[in-house]
């Protein structure tokens, strides 16, 4: 056999006298069935002979015949051929030289002019034939000139017949099968391969199994017995197929066992296991093409967070840690084979795109049905979010292996983890670059050594041996802080001294060793010692070298940054050291980085990796997935609590209530997380979504409208405006839901009501801590409904909600720019234009001396139809107010981000318009995009007078320059919002500007009465029919918190941020909170960042055991 190899190797390369690599020979000479190994076993055998010349190019040898065979010529040959060719040289321009003269001579006879050559010729006609006899001669020189020599054309017939001669050769060496084969034409050979393959064990099975039934009893051979019946078998017709294991074809296809094949190699090998492990579930179509069925209907898995790099194993080491991971949840397509479609993502705050081309976990599905073969449906995907995007814990990776464990799920886990991480590969080639140190170990667990990305393969590290003795303990501590993958690799040196490279090697074999022999100090002082990446990234992250040094004060091993960053890892030898270093490493992010931190924890080494969990279903239209990160909606707050649920129905909250095993203490239920603070995180406890309660339940007297809790007040505005209804309340945040807003902080710039939604709340049910269903309301229980609006949600569960409506109310809106020096004159000139408004909203802008504002009245009866109506109200230049209103909002949401004020043309055309903008309330409640990302930070004050006004606006101005003169930053600028806290009878303003008519009231079928232009008398029809509309009851005054202040009006100074990943964005709220309150400012506990016990405070009668959270209980009084 060896001979054999080395016989087809020498000729190979003598044939084509050409360098060979060894991929190359294995190529050619595949079809002989000439494998890898004894190809480079011949081919340093005839190296060592002499008979082939090896040439080494780093780590690649080049394969080179001997050269002695060919002809050479002496150099006597050599000189006489280059005089032959001279001679003949010099002749050839003899030839050239004697043609010209000729042509010269024929062109001079012929220069006389034409009339004396016409006079010639009449005169002589001999001359004229002499002419053309001249030239023809001259014609046939040029064809001789031109013409080959006998000699010449000799040459030339040799030379192509040489010529066709190699052709020929080539020709038969690509019938004989030697010859390169492009990589898309192997993988279809290999796919019509599989697929046939596939046919033939099928139809050998079904052919197995009725012989084995008929030929029971029969004597005599198989062999024989076949023959005589006439039945072709493999062995007959010298075929032999055989079921190749999966550590053979591994082997076969030069990946070491244990380690994961590249992508060609998990393709071929999974045809016969997936059959085997799924026998029967395979369908043969028309055309012999075999398509696989799936096993169940559903499967959900989940993969950990991971650590990459572990410092000096850059790209090539990683490993799982038990906590946190992402979920994915895959559900079939029936009759869509190969599609995917993701249908939700939650946890993520609205930035991962649902698209699945443009999505980790659709991408690694897509590959893991590519390598399952050709399966007969489709896959729907649900992810979870666990972990936080760019954090440094392999969150892209943690959703692509989930992803792909889930598909393979469906169809009975047919690939093994190591053939997935191909499928995990691409995923991460197409978010953050081609590596393996993540994804490897989520599928994996444990710690992986990515010896080779192309072809892959992976080498599982076992810690401490075999013997697993002791645990290995990390702490992980995630600040609020993104360091996306992309942007840290982009820092990475090109070029690295050859002394660094010494070094990171001695502590990469470290970490091998540390990590095989079970030792976590060691293990530690290696991942300490990274002198190449950690370097030049450490800078990126603020607070990381005084983090690391805390760490390992506080008895740490050793710190280091956890794959990209900005997440630290340190080593621990316990769980008690672990959380004194946890405490010291946040410490150490808050106190040198100016950040705050999302996580701490202490976790341990996860040896299994991705794993099936089951989908907890509960009764009542409960679905709790597995517990992961939930984020807000600004992506500034993170909590990973135990529990994890969503609701649909108000029996359903009551059944997770209820459950307090499954659902542990404290429960937190949340709506579209647009608070701003720690009040929407639930470490430990669970978080129960309540944006499945989104149904309108319908029109009532007063008028009313009855909302589920998840209801949000974009959608409730649109569905009264089918009614010519409105709230009198009407923020920028549209996507809150009314139950959040029942009982967290809100605020409005009031025009005709409150300036808050729990003042609107006429009646409410909740559920309470034992699961029971509670309804409060003003008209029989007044002072428990105001103070259960005041607790935040410690006191229950909102469901079901009843908020007073009322006409809808024309209103314009001016909008302008006022230049202020000082906060004098900005105080000054907003005091003066608020005693001349209905209601004012405005922008303070101290570090660009000016202040934007909104200039909102009731509108005159005149132009009340023309809002209603939809007509232009504004200058002439606009379509309409609908998209003036757009403009106008576009320039407010610019000084939002931005701090930029309108350009000099919008502020002229705003402020000079004969008629203002005009439209209804609904237009001021916007859905803000996601694309940008705004934050806030609440404060209110108290109205007293004019005095109380200027002298907060001035502190707040010069507060705002003393900040930013010492640390160089301040907020993009600071909303004012006026909000009236009580206004007497309710609807009596709103009647007023309707029309002095009081609000309508829906008829018996809940319809209302038509509207008129705004001045007509409104008939009032009862829910029975007739009777007028009692008046409705007093508005209740809150007991505590914001706005309990009594009759008055408060006005907001709240600090606004496009970017709330600015380092000193936290430190600066932590400043103007504690300003803002010596100042008598009220903060909020949903909606005041920076805020510390002592500063607010929530009555503990206002809570129950059951649902108050850690960061409520620091404020209980």
């Amino acid at each position: 056999m060896a001979a054999a190899a080395e016989a087809a190797v020498l000729g190979l390369i003598t044939q084509h006298n050409k360098p060979f690599g060894v991929q190359g020979l294995v190529d050619n000479l595949q079809s002989a069935g000439i494998k890898k190994a004894a190809v480079v076993k011949a081919c340093d055998a005839l190296t060592d002979a002499g008979r082939i010349v090896c040439k080494e190019f780093g780590k690649t040898k080049l394969f080179i015949p001997k050269q002695e065979g060919l002809e050479v010529l002496s150099k006597e040959d050599t000189d006489a051929a280059k005089a032959e060719l001279k001679a003949l040289h010099e002749a050839l321009v003899a030839a050239n030289k004697a043609v010209k003269e000729t042509e010269a001579g024929a062109w001079r006879a012929r220069g006389c002019s034409a009339r004396r050559a016409r006079a010639a010729r009449r005169r002589a006609a001999p001359a004229g034939r002499a002419d053309a006899r001249r030239r023809r001669a001259r014609a046939e020189l040029r064809s001789w000139s031109s013409s080959m020599t006998a000699e010449q054309l000799a040459a030339k017939l040799a030379d192509l017949t040489q010529r066709r001669d190699a052709q020929l050769g080539k020709l038969a060496q690509l019938r004989s099968g030697a010859k390169l084969v492009r990589p898309e034409e192997r993988r279809a050979t290999e796919v019509a391969f599989r697929q046939a393959m596939e046919v033939w064990r099928k139809r050998r099975s079904v052919f197995r199994g009725i012989w084995d039934t008929i030929s029971e009893g029969i004597e005599g051979k198989q062999a024989d017995l076949f023959e005589e019946i006439g039945v072709d078998t493999d062995e007959a017709a010298g075929q032999r197929r055989r079921e190749p294991a999966a550590g053979a074809m591994q082997r076969s296809a030069g990946v070491r066992a244990g380690s994961a094949p590249c992508r060609q190699c998990a393709a071929r090998s999974i045809a016969g296991r997936r059959v085997a492990a799924r026998a029967g579930s395979g369908r043969v179509v028309a055309g012999g093409k075999v398509f696989l069925d799936p096993v169940q209907s559903e499967a959900t898995a989940f993969a950990p967070a991971t650590i990459a790099n572990l410092g000096p194993g850059f790209d090539w080491l990683g490993c799982a840690v038990e906590g946190d991971g992402d979920t994915v949840t895959a559900r079939v397509l029936k009759d869509q084979p190969g599609a995917v479609v993701i249908e939700a993502i939650r946890g993520d705050g609205g930035r991962l795109s649902l698209d699945p081309s443009d999505n980790c976990i659709g991408i690694a599905a897509s590959e893991t049905l590519k390598l399952l073969g050709s399966p007969s449906c489709g896959v729907a995907l649900t992810l979870d979010k666990g972990l936080p995007l760019g954090s440094g814990m392999g969150s892209s990776a943690a959703s692509a292996a989930a992803a792909a464990w889930a598909v393979n799920g469906l169809f009975g886990s047919p690939l093994s983890k190591s053939e997935l991480v191909v499928a995990g590969l691409a995923s991460e080639a197409a978010v953050s670059g081609y590596h393996a140190d993540n994804v490897g170990p989520a599928l994996l667990g444990g710690f992986v050594l990515v010896r080779s990305c192309d072809p892959l393969e992976l080498v599982p590290l076992p810690f401490a041996g075999a013997n697993n003795a002791a645990p290995l303990w990390f702490v992980l501590v995630n600040p609020c802080f993104e360091a996306p993958t992309k942007q840290m690799r982009a820092v990475l040196p090109q070029e690295v001294p050859f002394k660094s490279m010494i070094h990171n090697s001695c502590q990469g074999g470290a970490l091998v060793a540390a990590i095989l022999g079970g030792d976590a100090e060691l293990l530690g002082s290696a991942l300490d010692s990274d002198v190449i990446v950690e370097p030049v990234r450490a800078p990126l992250i603020p607070g990381l070298l005084a983090v690391k040094a805390a760490a390992k004060a506080a008895g740490a091993y050793g710190c280091t940054i956890s794959g990209a960053g900005p997440t630290a890892v340190a080593v621990v030898p316990d769980p008690d050291t672990g959380a004194r270093v946890a405490e010291a490493m946040g410490a150490a992010f808050r106190g040198s980085g100016g950040l705050e931190v999302n996580s701490a924890k202490v976790v341990a080494l996860d040896p299994e990796g991705a794993k099936f969990v089951p989908p907890l279903r509960c009764p009542g239209g409960v679905v709790a997935a597995m517990a992961g990160a939930v984020v807000n909606w600004g992506l500034t707050q993170s909590s990973t609590p135990a529990a994890v649920a969503s609701a649909d129905s108000a029996e359903a909250v009551a059944a997770v209530v209820r459950d307090a095993q499954t659902f542990p203490s404290p429960l937190l239920a949340v709506g579209s997380l647009h608070s701003v603070n720690g009040c929407v995180t639930c470490p430990g406890g669970t978080i129960l979504h309540l944006k499945g309660l989104n149904k309108i339940l319908g029109l009532e007297p007063g008028p009313c409208v009855r909302l589920q809790a998840g209801v949000t007040l974009a959608d409730a505005h649109d569905f009264l405006a089918q009614h010519d209804l409105e709230l009198s309340f009407s923020p920028e945040i549209g996507d809150a839901t009314v139950g959040s807003l029942a009982v967290c902080t809100s605020k409005d710039s009031s025009l005709d009501g409150p300036g808050y939604l729990s003042a609107l709340v006429s009646e409410l049910t909740y559920v309470d801590e034992s699961g029971r269903f509670v309804k409060l309301s003003k008209a029989a229980t007044p002072d428990e409904l105001a103070a259960f609006t005041c607790s935040y949600g410690m006191m229950g569960v909102v469901v079901e909600v009843v908020l007073e409506a009322r006409r809808r109310v024309a209103v314009t809106s001016t909008s302008f720019t006022l230049l202020a020096a000082d906060g004098a004159t900005a105080a000054a000139k907003l005091a003066k234009l608020y005693a001349k408004s209905d209601a004012l909203f405005a922008i303070l802008v101290p570090g660009r001396n000016y202040v934007y504002v909104e200039q909102r009245m009731r509108a005159p009866k005149l132009l009340a139809p023309l809002a209603r109506g939809r007509a232009a109200a504004a200058v002439a230049t606009i379509s309409g107010s609908e998209i003036a209103y757009g403009i106008m909002f576009n320039t407010k949401y610019k000084c939002f981000l931005y701090g930029n004020p309108p350009g000099r043309k919008l502020s002229k055309l705003f402020a000079g318009n004969r008629y203002p903008l005009t439209h209804f309330r609904r237009v001021f409640v916007n859905r803000y995009p996601r694309s940008q990302r705004l934050d806030f930070s609440f404060i209110e004050f108290d109205l007293t007078s004019p005095q109380r006004f200027q002298v907060v606006v001035e502190g707040c101005w010069a507060f705002h320059a003393a900040y930013a003169k010492e640390h160089g930053y301040g907020p993009r600028g600071y909303g004012i919002y006026f909000v009236t806290r009580d206004w007497g009878a309710p609807g009596a303003a709103a009647a007023k500007a309707a029309g002095d008519a009081p609000p309508p009231a829906p008829d018996a079928g809940g319809r209302i009465s038509p509207a008129g232009s705004g001045d007509a008398a409104v008939t009032v029809v009862s829910a029975a029919g007739g009777a007028a509309l009692a008046p409705r009851a007093q508005h209740v005054r809150k007991p505590v918190g914001n706005f309990s202040g009594g009759p008055g009006v408060s006005f907001m100074l709240d600090p606004i941020t496009d970017n709330p990943d600015h380092p000193h964005w936290l430190p600066f709220n932590a400043a103007y909170t504690a300003w803002a309150v010596s100042q008598g400012g009220a903060p909020s506990l949903s909606q005041t960042k920076g805020l510390v016990p002592g500063q607010a405070s929530l009555p503990a009668r206002l809570t129950r055991q059951r649902f108050l959270t850690p960061y409520f209980a620091q404020y209980v009084e």
